[in-house]
């Protein structure tokens, strides 16, 4: 039994792997304990080697800690690498897939009249793509392109303008389904998160609870505008509420509510007025 606790211990201290340093300790540990219990049953035993023994698992275990620390530590930076990288993973496929229309579009700059911006309409578009949604540029133009994603999660994307006038039609939001999806939210007791501190990913499944209880009810979640309609045309057209908290949520209601509202500035006014302030 000795025997074996040497050998535990020896690979203990020297094996390469710290898994098979902790096993090994633990091994050692259990050996020990037995000895102990055979020394109490046979008093006449003498084991001049137990205290060696006990100083040194001691020893190990602070040299075991210590190594433990620094993996942890050293496994951060790769951690925040991970996060990172998939924090980018959105934004790198929208850059991948607008660069590769980028280039289907130079192929075939003399049978398209354009390239257009097109925005979501819905209550998650922020100013920067609402105000170039429905932008036309010409073939010619093509270097004066500003190519999505503007930010994180955006959803935009460039598609080769036609002139055919006004046919077919576009999905637009008939609801805003991320107040719907907080009230109800806020209104249930049992949650201790705020709507705020919630990700994204849970924010958006409580998004399409809302759709799909809205949908339930009988109701259409999307409705069908005319292909030309912008962003701003449609967010015109929504209730007073519904502009108020478009610009709450995009923390421009305090300086520009009112010259929207009277009409005074349009959304790409108000864009480039916000920049020009960083």
């Amino acid at each position: 039994m000795i025997k074996v606790a040497n050998e535990s211990l020896r690979m203990a201290k020297n094996a390469p792997k710290l898994s098979t340093r902790i096993a090994k300790l633990k091994a050692t540990k259990e050996k020990v304990a037995q000895l102990k219990q055979l020394i109490n049953q046979y008093p006449f035993l003498s084991l001049p080697n137990l205290r060696t023994f006990e100083n040194d698992i001691i020893t190990i275990e602070k040299e075991i800690h210590r190594d433990q620390q620094l993996a942890v530590k050293q496994k951060k930076p790769r951690a925040s690498a991970k996060t990172q990288h998939a924090g980018h993973k959105g934004i790198l496929t929208n850059l991948q897939a607008n660069q590769s229309r980028m280039a289907m579009f130079r192929a075939n700059a003399d049978v398209i009249d354009g390239i257009k911006w097109l925005a979501a309409l819905d209550s998650r578009t922020c100013l920067a793509c609402g105000a170039l949604d429905g932008m036309i540029w010409q073939p010619n133009q093509l270097r004066q392109i500003k190519s999505p994603p503007l930010h994180k999660d955006c959803r935009c994307v460039l598609i080769p303008y036609i002139d055919i006038g006004e046919g077919g039609t576009r999905s637009a939001e008939a609801e805003n389904f991320d107040q719907m999806a907080q009230e109800k939210y806020e209104a249930n007791p049992k949650q201790t998160k705020s709507w705020s501190k919630l990700s994204e990913a849970t924010r958006r499944k409580h998004r399409y609870a809302a759709i799909k209880a809205y949908k339930n009810s009988g109701k259409e979640p999307y409705k069908r505008l005319k292909s030309g309609t912008t962003f701003e045309q449609y967010l015109r057209g929504r209730s007073q509420e519904f502009q108020r908290l478009w610009f709450i949520q995009e923390g421009i209601y305090d300086q520009y509510w009112e010259q929207w509202i009277n009409r005074r500035m349009t959304l790409a006014e108000i864009a480039s007025a916000k920049a020009s302030r960083r």
